[in-house]
This record gives C-alpha cells, sequence and structure tokens, in this order.
C-alpha cells in the first residue's frame, strides 16, 4: 500500500512576505542600529548564503546580553532558514532553542516548530519531532491557524501508524479533518483520507477504507495521486477476498498513461495485478516478475523484497521449494538492507519453513529474537509518545478555554435526558414485542421492572422539570441551578437503567472494547490516553473483574465529560503484585465531595469495586482529580 506525502513545509510563512516593508522598533542604542543593519543584510536574497548566515553570526554578537536583540536576531535567522534553505536546518537550532525559551507571545511559533519537527523527522528523531508537532497544533490553535494545526495532526496521525496504532492515528486524522474542513485545502484533504483510508484497512473496516480512499481521490490534486489512491482501492479489494474487483481496478490502472509513464507506480500496479491473479486462479507469474525487473532497474530495494515475497508464495504454491526459498532469501537480503522490519519477519518465516537442521533453528531464533525486539519497541514508542503528549498539554491551561454557556448547556443536557429516555424506551418496546409466551419467566420480569421504574421514577420528574422550564424565569441564576440540580438528578437514574441492558464483550475482544469507550470521549479539546492497556494479561482477569473494570471506568468518564472541564485525561494499567492496578488522572476543576456528581459517583464506584474484593482511593485538587481501582486477580 501506497503512502504519499507533502513537500517538505507547506505553510503560509509567505504572511512575512512583507516584513521589510514594517520595521520593528529596534532598540534605538548602537548596538541596536547595528544589529538592525545586520538583520537587513542577512535579509538580502541577492547575497549568498554564506553572506547572509555571516551577517547573522555578526547580529548575534552585538545583540549578546539584549534578550529583545536576541529573540529578533533568531526570529529572522529561523524565517531565513526556512523559507530559503531548508537544507540547512541544522544551523537554525540554536535560534530555534532561544525562540522556545521566549515566553513572549510569538504568532510565527507554531510555523517554527512544525518546520523543526519535520527537520527532527527527516534526522530520525521520532520523540523530538512528536513533541515538537503537539506543541505547533496547540499554538497554532491559539492562534486560530485551524490550517497549520490541521498540518500537524496529520503528521501526529502518521507517526501513530508508524507503531501500528490506528485507533489512534484515526482519531487525530478525524480532528485534522474537524480543523480542515472549512480551509479547501485539498492536498491536505486528500492526505488526511489517504491516512484514514490506511487506518481502516489496518483495522479490516474495508467498507469505510475504500470510502475514505474515494474521498482522498475526490481531493488530489495531481493525476498520479489519484491513480495512486485508486491502486490502494484495488489493494483494499484483495485483501477482503475480492479479487475479480481488484484485478479489474489494476487492470484499469495499466491503461493510464500517468501510470505507464510512472515505473515505480507501474511495477506496484503490476506486482498487485500478479499477486491478485495467483490468489485468484494461481496465475500471475509473468506480472510479478515484469514488476521485480522494473524494481531492480530502479533499485528499490524495499520494494524488491516485496516482489520477492509475491514470488516466494507462487512458487512455493506450484511446489518449486527451491526457487521459492530463492526468493525467500533474496527477500532478507533486500529488507534487511533497508531496515524493514516487517518484510524481514515474513522472510524469516518463509526460509525457516523451508529450511532443515541447523539451519532452520538459527532462522528461528533470528525470527523470534527481532520479533520480541521490535514489540518492545512498539510498545516503548507508543507510550513515550502517550507520555509526552499528556506530560506538555498538562503543562498548558487548555482547560481554560472550554468554558460553556449555561443556556446552552441546559439544552444539550434536555436533548441527551430525551434522547436517552427515548433510546431506553425503545429498546424496552423492542424487547417486549419480541418476546413469545414461552420465553422465561426471569426475562419478562426484567422488562416489567426495567419499565416500571421508567414509569415510577421518571415520568413523573421529567414532567415537572419540563413545566419548571415552561413556567419560571431561566435567567435568574437560582432557577438555572435548580433546573439543572433536577436534570443531573433525572440524567444519573437514566443512566443506571439504561445500564441494566448494556452487554460487554469480555473475551478477546475486551482491550478493543476499552479502547472504543475511551475513544468515544476523545474530542478536539479532550485528549483521553491509554497507556500500558496492551501490556495488561487481560486472560488472567475473569469476566465479572473486566466488566466491573469497564463500568468504573465509564463511571469517571461519564463525569469527566459532564462536570471536569478536563483537557487530558489518562488512564494507566498495569498488573502490579498480583493485582490489575487502574488510575485515573485529570487536569480538570476536581471534584467537590459535597457535589451531586461526587455523591452519585463515589458510592457507585465504590460497591461496583467491593463486589470483586477490590480496593478504591480518591483525590481531588483544583489542579484536577486522580482515582484508582486495584482487583486482586
Amino acid at each position: 500500500m501506497m503512502k504519499w506525502y507533502s513537500p517538505f513545509l507547506i505553510f503560509a510563512l509567505l504572511l512575512w512576505s512583507c516584513k521589510n516593508s514594517t520595521k520593528p522598533n529596534y532598540n534605538t542604542t548602537k548596538n541596536g542600529i547595528v544589529v538592525a543593519d545586520l538583520i537587513d543584510k542577512g535579509n538580502d536574497i541577492k547575497l549568498s548564503a554564506k553572506e547572509r548566515f555571516a551577517a547573522f553570526d555578526k547580529a548575534d554578537t552585538f545583540a549578546k546580553g539584549n534578550t529583545v536583540l536576541e529573540n529578533l536576531v533568531a526570529n529572522n535567522r529561523l524565517y531565513v532558514v526556512i523559507s530559503a534553505f531548508p537544507d540547512s536546518m541544522a544551523k537554525a537550532t540554536p535560534a530555534f532553542k532561544k525562540i522556545e525559551a521566549d515566553t513572549s507571545d510569538n504568532p510565527y511559533k507554531a510555523y517554527y516548530q512544525s518546520a523543526m519537527a519535520s527537520y527532527f523527522m527527516q534526522q530520525q528523531q521520532v520523540d523530538s519531532a512528536f513533541q515538537l508537532y503537539i506543541k505547533a497544533k496547540d499554538q497554532a490553535i491559539l492562534h486560530n491557524d485551524s490550517l497549520n494545526a490541521g498540518y500537524c495532526l496529520i503528521r501526529t496521525a502518521e507517526l501513530w501508524q508508524t507503531y501500528n496504532d490506528y485507533h489512534q492515528s484515526e482519531s487525530d486524522a478525524i480532528a485534522a479533518l474537524k480543523l480542515l474542513k472549512h480551509q479547501k485545502n485539498n492536498e491536505y484533504l486528500a492526505e488526511v483520507y489517504n491516512i484514514l483510508g490506511i487506518s481502516y484497512t489496518f483495522l479490516k473496516d474495508f467498507p469505510k477504507a475504500i470510502t475514505a480512499y474515494n474521498k482522498a481521490a475526490s481531493f488530489a490534486t495531481t493525476d498520479l495521486q489519484k491513480q495512486i489512491l485508486k491502486n490502494n482501492i484495488g489493494s483494499v479489494y484483495a485483501m477482503n477476498g475480492n479479487f475479480d474487483k481488484a484485478i479489474s481496478v489494476f487492470k484499469g490502472l495499466l491503461a493510464s498513461k500517468v501510470i505507464m509513464v510512472d515505473q515505480s507506480s507501474k511495477a506496484r500496479v503490476l506486482d498487485n495485478l500478479g499477486y491478485a491473479l495467483f490468489k485468484k486462479d494461481f496465475g500471475g507469474l509473468d506480472e510479478m516478475q515484469y514488476a521485480l525487473k522494473i524494481r531492480e532497474s530502479l533499485n528499490e530495494k524495499n520494494e524488491i523484497a516485496s516482489s520477492a515475497l509475491h514470488l516466494h508464495d507462487y512458487y512455493y504454491h506450484h511446489g518449486d521449494v527451491s526457487l521459492a526459498m530463492v526468493y525467500a532469501r533474496r527477500a532478507l537480503v533486500e529488507a534487511t538492507a533497508v531496515n524493514a522490519t516487517d518484510d524481514r519477519l515474513t522472510a524469516m518465516k518463509y526460509i525457516a519453513e523451508l529450511s532443515f537442521g541447523a539451519e532452520e533453528k538459527n532462522i528461528s531464533a533470528r525470527h523470534r529474537q527481532l520479533t520480541d525486539s521490535i514489540g518492545e519497541v512498539r510498545i516503548r514508542m507508543t507510550n513515550n509518545f502517550a507520555e509526552d503528549k499528556y506530560n506538555y498539554q498538562l503543562a498548558t491551561d487548555y482547560a481554560a478555554t472550554m468554558k460553556k454557556n449555561a443556556a446552552l448547556e441546559v439544552k444539550n443536557k434536555m436533548i441527551i435526558l430525551y434522547c436517552g429516555i427515548g433510546a431506553i424506551v425503545l429498546v424496552v418496546i423492542f424487547f417486549l414485542y419480541k418476546t413469545k409466551k414461552e420465553k422465561q419467566l426471569s426475562t419478562y420480569k426484567t422488562e416489567t421492572r426495567i419499565a416500571k421504574r421508567i414509569h415510577d421514577e421518571l415520568a413523573n420528574d421529567v414532567f415537572y422539570t419540563m413545566s419548571f422550564a415552561e413556567k419560571e424565569d431561566l435567567s435568574s441564576s437560582e432557577n438555572r441551578e435548580t433546573l439543572l440540580n433536577n436534570l443531573d438528578n433525572i440524567y444519573y437514574r437514566t443512566r443506571d437503567i439504561s445500564r441494566d441492558l448494556n452487554t460487554i464483550d469480555t473475551g478477546v475482544e475486551f482491550p478493543e472494547r476499552l479502547r472504543e469507550l475511551m475513544s468515544g470521549f476523545h474530542g478536539i479539546h479532550t485528549n483521553v490516553i491509554a497507556i500500558g492497556l496492551d501490556a495488561v494479561q487481560w486472560e488472567k482477569v475473569s469476566t465479572a473483574k473486566k466488566i466491573a473494570t469497564y463500568r468504573v471506568i465509564q463511571e469517571w468518564l461519564t463525569n469527566m465529560k459532564k462536570h471536569s472541564n478536563a483537557g487530558m485525561v489518562v488512564l494507566n494499567y498495569k498488573i502490579q503484585k498480583n493485582k490489575l492496578v487502574v488510575t485515573y488522572s485529570d487536569d480538570g476543576v476536581g471534584l467537590a465531595s459535597e457535589s451531586i456528581a461526587a455523591k452519585k459517583m463515589i458510592p457507585d464506584t465504590e460497591n461496583r469495586i467491593k463486589e470483586v474484593n477490590g480496593k478504591y482511593t480518591f483525590e481531588t485538587s483544583e489542579k484536577g482529580l486522580k482515582v484508582s481501582l486495584s482487583i486482586p486477580l
């Protein structure tokens, strides 16, 4: 599957094209005048790069000790490097550090941060790049620059895919779409939908993947991009076993002049077509061999490895073990040369299957060692990304931007209330109609109990609340508070009833269900991050304890959404001393013990945990909320 990228820097630094038309208020001392002249020289496009950088170096000497002048030189140096000499980003690192340390409001800081992040990516400094993309995104949002914020989220979405976290990649890509939907930047939109297509493909959601790729094609800015996206769609059809459609797509692409001219793309389509023909009726040899020949002429080692693996499959199926081994070995050599770890693992597996004796043991041992090493690196990097994101955003006052209008809050709660009651009534009616006389008496009693609770506990209160809202003056803070309290009370009881009907998958998909629960509370203004979720051996946790854990986390997140105004939420999972320990923390407003939310949440949580012999701790302050549960395995 093909990924394609934007140029190194595609953002609006042209805003500074007018920088010489409005001179800054330089320090009027002698040094200030000298620095101003040297800055002008550094910005002179008629001079050579060496002369321009020498001017900035000299300006630094005269500016030393004056913070305003030092930052002025740093801003201009960094601008010149980014706009005119992107291959010399190493020269901009000292200037960038000055700008990062400067706490004054700098509307261009986000551009500098995203530029340096791209530079760090080129240098394989992934952690540093990730941190800067997050900082740049928040800086851009602070200055209402949704285009650059969207660009940074595109890059983080790609980084999550690098470490196989396709759920988090999807989350960042969707957040980018929300920022870019009014920007009319087709290049970015095409890239976002392409990223979503890749994520949905690896998550096995093939219909969504095809929809995303089609959307990407509608925004693609070149014919080659459109053809590459069609190739991706063909690959999805093939992965889903629809080989006839895949073959039709690939053959159509080979009739495209754009594909036939671009030899790399031509080889990719030929290889995909040959492999689809092989999977359908064991043919496709000519196409795969032709693709390999083109790739060899282009010296595309990574693609050569892919071709070699496909040819191994072909010859292995046709019983030619000798040629199958030749291509498996070829794939291992080429994949090792470019450090393509997934292809290396596949090649090692094939060689081990075809080997005997000492060679088989040696290859098998190398395969296990590489698998363990890759797994450890990916888990460590994923956790590092999550912690980097949390540590930076926790230090900001991001939650302060999320104040809500009281009237809007009332309206939203009313909508949620009516939808919740309506959903419960519909579910009850559905089960009542579906229930036959011969069904067990327990099922009938459950439905009757739920219907009775809706009537006895909610109907009168809903009617009273509606009447109160219609008759009373809601501009009065006292009346609004009364209405909100009534709605809170109804909401909690409605939620309790709805939980009686919920089921939870506690099998091998349980970690995915937890991710889905957390992603439901993740948004542009609220980041929900899981640390250590995949490291927990969930098969050792009983069904009852999984259900209790799920419900408690659901209680925490629901409380956060309603009351805390948190911008960052972290859930840390681990096994410690034969106990499952889950710690929740956020940077919200805390939870006063006398509040309605506390009076409801704390007893509910404690009761659930006591049922599975667990323990529960609760800490709150103005800086946020921290709760944890500990359940013996």
